[in-house]
């Protein structure tokens, strides 16, 4: 049966943004959902080649998309049309999503939908040392992974554990798209690839 959805979702820093721009290791038929946003682009993140994000975008022109949330005082959004174009393609379409009421009303919406949770359990220190390297500022670090918002996704999450079809575990070395890619072969048939 064919994957109508992939959903990718986890806190900050569990990579998430990785796992989704490695899209192409999991077969040819998956691609990217882009969604809107009225935040600007980090400074690691590149607006001309950010396979997920449309930046910059007017608060009416997100708010016009037919699913919509906030997310630390910006506004992200997308269309399911977007999402039925790549289907009428033949191809399986990700995007992440974080929030669990939104992936509940895509697990509604769409019949086959697969559900991959991202986690690091890193220590805190190691984690910012890790996105220090790849030159995100240590503040940027703190905001992003100790904010209130952070706290709350975490514990929405742990309270709906059943709405995960795969926990991947990422201890940023290859085994993470390892690990997704043996899934993903395995709900297609395929055979298991190598890295």
């Amino acid at each position: 049966m064919m994957i109508d959805l992939v959903i990718i979702t986890g806190a900050s820093g569990s990579g998430k943004s990785y796992l989704l721009s490695n899209f192409q290791y999991f077969g040819a038929t998956f691609a990217v959902v882009k969604k809107k946003t009225t935040r600007e682009p980090r400074t690691h993140e590149n607006p001309n080649t950010n396979f997920e994000f449309t930046f910059d975008c007017p608060k009416e022109e997100v708010l016009n998309c037919e699913y919509h949330y906030e997310f630390r005082n910006e506004l992200y959004g997308f269309n399911c049309s977007d999402i039925d174009a790549l289907r009428m393609r033949d191809q399986t379409p990700m995007i992440i999503i974080r929030q669990t009421n939104e992936i509940k009303i895509m697990k509604e919406k769409y019949r086959n939908v697969i559900v991959v949770l991202c986690k690091c359990n890193w220590e805190d220190e190691k984690l910012i040392e890790h996105f220090q390297e790849k030159g995100i500022s240590k503040q940027e670090c703190q905001k992003r992974l100790f904010s209130h918002d952070e706290k709350k996704i975490k514990a929405e999450y742990a309270k709906n554990l059943k709405l995960f079809d795969l926990v991947l575990e990422n201890n940023f070395d290859h085994t993470f798209l390892i690990q997704a890619k043996f899934f993903f072969d395995k709900k297609n048939g395929g055979s298991h690839a190598q890295f």
